[in-house]
């Protein structure tokens, strides 16, 4: 709940039993705060994607997208998320995938403020040997934490959670969202043989550039 105090800049959040006031507009670019986002006790301006604490006001993080290739000067995270960093078009594409790879390397990885404690994501679907997965495997074996979630569980899985500390068991054979995959849906999947081992079972296969 968010309500103005009388005509007075300032917001009062009730979260659960907990009350909180803050001012009405971002610190940064003015942007109407009481109509952010509230996310566990921070609010996340509207504007600009800048989370602050309801407990003091300190800015805790900003969100800022951008694609692979662009501009990130002057830009720190604490955290980078790549998603799908090539297409399935760009990465048939010797040239495509180099620049990809050389951009996350090069210009990506500079963007950590703390190199030692900063963390980067890739979350994308297999397309090539030496897609970013591969191209990042390949560089730094061992560094990085692989996680591989195929559609058909090719073994016993356990998973669990690290914060949380859920448990998740898959059987061999076991097809993740069986009730969207049905087992006619999987079967027809595994006739197109190159798109079912990349997309759908995370796999990798050799395929010539262009």
């Amino acid at each position: 709940m968010s309500k103005q105090l009388w005509k007075a800049r300032t917001h009062i959040i009730t979260r659960g039993e907990r009350i909180f006031a803050l001012a009405e507009t971002c610190s940064h670019f003015s942007g109407p705060l009481a109509e952010g986002k509230l996310i566990c006790n921070s609010i996340v301006c509207p504007h600009h994607n800048s989370r602050f604490s309801l407990e003091d006001g300190r800015v805790l993080g900003q969100m800022i997208a951008t694609s692979v290739g662009a501009t990130t000067m002057g830009r720190g995270c604490d955290t980078a998320i790549l998603d799908d960093p090539v297409s399935a078009d760009q990465a048939v594409s010797d040239a495509e995938r180099t620049t990809a790879n050389t951009w996350i390397d090069a210009t990506l990885r500079s963007r950590l403020n703390d190199p030692a404690r900063g963390a980067i994501i890739v979350v994308m679907q297999r397309l090539h040997e030496l897609d970013a997965t591969g191209f990042l495997l390949e560089q730094e074996p061992g560094v990085w934490t692989h996680v591989r979630l195929p559609l058909v569980a090719e073994e016993d899985e356990t998973w669990t959670f690290p914060f949380s500390g859920r448990v998740v068991q898959r059987k061999a054979g076991d097809i993740l969202m069986p009730e969207r995959f049905t087992p006619e849906v999987v079967e027809q999947q595994r006739a197109r043989r190159l798109v079912f081992a990349g997309q759908y079972h995370k796999g990798r296969h050799r395929s010539k550039g262009i």
